[in-house]
């Protein structure tokens, strides 16, 4: 947890351990398949600049039907739109390649993230 604040701190973003904008559900919705369920966001990173929300998290959640159910454990990010009267303008969910540990799927993502410098340990 120290080193996830250290790098929000790094990359200017703010921190929590928790889901603590409710990112959840609208998650579940944006994952690119049927059904996810027990969907939960820790370790978050996020920041607003003039047009959109970044976000960067851990997110886990169950997948699959009756005896194939797995638990899924990745890094994703979403960058929402701040103004939504643009009704093409629609948030986008990106998740970080699932062979990388899980901090360098953080930088994989942070990287994506207009104006954020590369964090150091």
């Amino acid at each position: 947890m120290r080193r996830m604040a250290h790098w929000a701190a790094q990359a200017q973003l703010f921190y929590s351990p928790t889901d603590l904008l409710g990112l959840a559900p609208r998650v579940a919705r944006l994952l690119p398949f049927p059904g996810p369920a027990q969907v939960r966001v820790t370790d978050l990173m996020y920041r607003s600049d003039g047009e959109f929300h970044h976000c960067i998290f851990t997110v886990e959640y169950t997948r699959g039907v009756m005896s194939h159910r797995h638990r899924v454990v990745q890094v994703a990010g979403l960058h929402d739109p701040i103004a939504r009267r643009d009704t093409h303008a629609h948030a986008d969910l990106r998740t970080a390649p699932a062979g990388l540990p899980r901090m360098e799927q953080y930088r994989h993502l942070l990287a994506q993230i207009p104006q954020i410098t590369e964090v150091e340990d």
